[in-house]
């Protein structure tokens, strides 16, 4: 792929400031109505990726040939790394691979990469283009783990409102997700050995071959049927 870098007819030297207004003049050409970052980051912005592109040593390494308002989207976010990566079906893709972000010619995030295995990688396309959605990473030792542990959540929350009105309708209480011997699993009362279903109709119960205390095997009806529980 061609460079979009400002070319400069033969025995012309164009010093920055022409170099600046090219950049904000192909940047309007593409309907960009905001500058990316402020004049004088420009000249900064030209020796980093100039100086350290296609060095995986530097701080900054941009393949060359990328697209030049690509390039300054990237480096006005942070991005470190700007590639060309290719996917299973030899398509190559504008492609920032610490934070796994496929942009297009206009700096938009428009999808990312799957990795199936070790040698295999497709790319996920957005319906819409998106604004690049970066996080930093942290060193591990720099993580307080104890912060970033997610409160338990019942999975017993998320039944449904029917499911919910039935229980509600007769008393049972004891109504939670449980594994069968096959370890798939139910939504079980154990006191009415019931099988339900999302909606709260009975579609089975457990058998216990040997103790209670034992994983049972689910018994799975033809056809749901109303709740039948223990009237204690």
């Amino acid at each position: 792929m061609e460079s979009s870098l400002p070319i400069v007819p033969e025995g012309k030297i164009l010093n920055l400031n022409d170099e600046i207004e090219e950049i904000h003049s192909k940047s309007s050409n593409i309907g960009k109505v905001a500058v990316l970052f402020n004049k004088d980051d420009l000249p900064a912005f030209m020796i980093d990726t100039t100086i350290n592109g296609d060095n995986p040593f530097g701080e900054y390494n941009y393949e060359s040939g990328l697209p030049f308002i690509t390039q300054a989207v990237a480096y006005a976010i942070g991005v470190k790394t700007l590639v060309y990566t290719i996917d299973d079906d030899g398509v190559q893709w504008i492609h920032d691979p610490y934070h796994n972000i496929v942009f297009d010619e206009n700096g938009r995030q428009i999808g990312h990469f799957l990795y199936k295995g070790r040698s295999s990688q497709t790319v996920i396309m957005y319906q819409k283009p998106i604004r690049p959605q970066i996080c930093d990473f942290l060193d591990e030792d720099e993580y307080d783990f104890t912060d970033y542990d997610p409160p338990i959540i019942p999975k017993e929350n998320s039944f449904s409102v029917e499911l919910k009105s039935v229980l509600s309708k007769y008393n049972i209480i004891d109504t939670k997700y449980t594994y069968d011997v096959d370890y798939n699993e139910w939504i079980y009362s154990k006191f009415n050995n019931i099988i339900f279903d999302v909606i709260g109709r009975q579609i089975g119960h457990m058998i216990f071959p040997y103790s209670l205390s034992d994983l049972g095997q689910a018994v799975i009806y033809k056809s749901p049927i109303e709740p039948k529980p223990n009237m204690v």
